[in-house]
């Protein structure tokens, strides 16, 4: 289920404008530093934000709470 496509012009797929890191972070599922490092190096095709995403543990909320845990009632 996985479809190969070739392109001519890759033009029509790009966007012009540029988005910071927290954007990106949040439009691909809240993804981890690492890998939005290894997509914005050359991984992906038109992906690049100005700033450096940044790695700090408290800068997602988001990810902050599913990071929590709880412990069983008993």
């Amino acid at each position: 289920n996985v479809y190969k496509l070739i392109l001519v012009n890759e033009t029509c797929l790009l966007s012009s404008s540029t988005v910071d890191g927290q954007t990106w972070h949040r439009r691909l599922g809240h993804l981890n530093s690492t890998a939005m490092n290894k997509m914005k190096q050359g991984l992906v095709n038109g992906m690049d934000y100005s700033d450096k995403f940044v790695t700090s543990k408290s800068s997602c909320q988001i990810c902050c709470e599913g990071k929590q845990s709880r412990l069983p009632f008993t």
